[in-house]
């Protein structure tokens, strides 16, 4: 089980400050390492053989960044891709950002997760400002990193 207590009223901090309920986590995880192709995840060679998913409060339909895997684990995003992807083939780090605008300010959002080579995905979380205000709630989304199925 998991648990986040309420912060003092006092408090400055914005992410979930007044707690998370405990609940039950089913936690997903494997050994670390390269394949014998010399990759971490198993994508298919092609133009936009992946693509990171994330979701959360306040992404209405969700940001969705298509990526090519390529030789060396490098991530390769199209020119002037709104999401900006990078991955660690030492640590299987993966890392997002983008912006979004909330009450006529461009805010920051970024992400940090995990690759999972056995389940052939990354997964992590996001943190999304609620508002423009430096006391605006920061909530926490779902980071996917998974391979391209579609157009």
């Amino acid at each position: 089980t998991w648990l986040k207590n309420p912060e003092p009223a006092t408090s400055k901090g914005r992410i979930y400050k007044n707690g998370i309920p405990e609940h039950t986590l089913t936690l997903r995880g494997g050994r670390y390492g390269l394949n014998s192709a010399g990759l971490i995840l198993d994508f298919a060679a092609a133009p936009s053989n992946g693509v990171v998913k994330l979701t959360g409060e306040g992404l209405s339909d969700g940001v969705q960044q298509g990526f090519e895997l390529r030789a060396k684990n490098l991530i390769g995003l199209p020119a002037g891709a709104p999401v900006k992807v990078g991955l660690s083939s030492v640590t299987g780090q993966i890392t997002t950002s983008f912006s979004i605008l909330s009450g006529g300010k461009t805010l920051p959002v970024s992400g940090i997760g995990l690759l999972v080579p056995r389940l052939n995905q990354g997964l992590g979380h996001i943190l999304l400002p609620q508002g423009p205000l430096s006391t605006a709630p920061i909530l926490s989304g779902r980071l996917l990193m998974e391979k391209q199925t579609g157009p």
